[in-house]
């Protein structure tokens, strides 16, 4: 009987074996089928984007006395549906102030710089 059980348990042995090599002949296949998936729909490079710019202005000190900025988003082209708002004065020297005509006290209210061109 005692023999019985270790050949048994030397069968066992030699199935899971098998087993394992199967499995991993199976792992094999999936993977590289994934990866021939996957070189497939991968989506071209997106186009460079166009980096936004700002300009800092000081807007008062902290309790701490640290300086306080607040960035001013400066468009080279002026952006549909906004205007330039001719009674600001403040503008740096080569910008104009322009904002997007929505109510100061909505919400929706933005305003930004607008590069002048330079005149020769």
């Amino acid at each position: 009987m005692k023999n019985n059980s270790k050949k048994t348990v030397g069968t066992s042995t030699k199935k899971t074996t098998s087993k394992t090599t199967a499995s991993k002949k199976t792992a094999t296949s999936k993977s590289s089928t994934a990866k021939a998936k996957s070189t497939t729909t991968k989506p071209a490079t997106p186009p460079p984007r166009k980096t936004e710019r700002y300009m800092l202005r000081k807007s008062g000190i902290d309790k701490q006395g640290n300086q306080q900025f607040t960035a001013i988003r400066v468009y080279e082209r002026k952006p549909n549906g906004w205007k330039e708002d001719t009674g600001a004065t403040t503008a740096p020297v080569g910008y104009k102030w322009i904002n997007n005509c929505k109510s100061r006290f909505g919400g929706a209210f933005k305003q930004a710089l607008l590069k002048e061109k330079e005149r020769k």
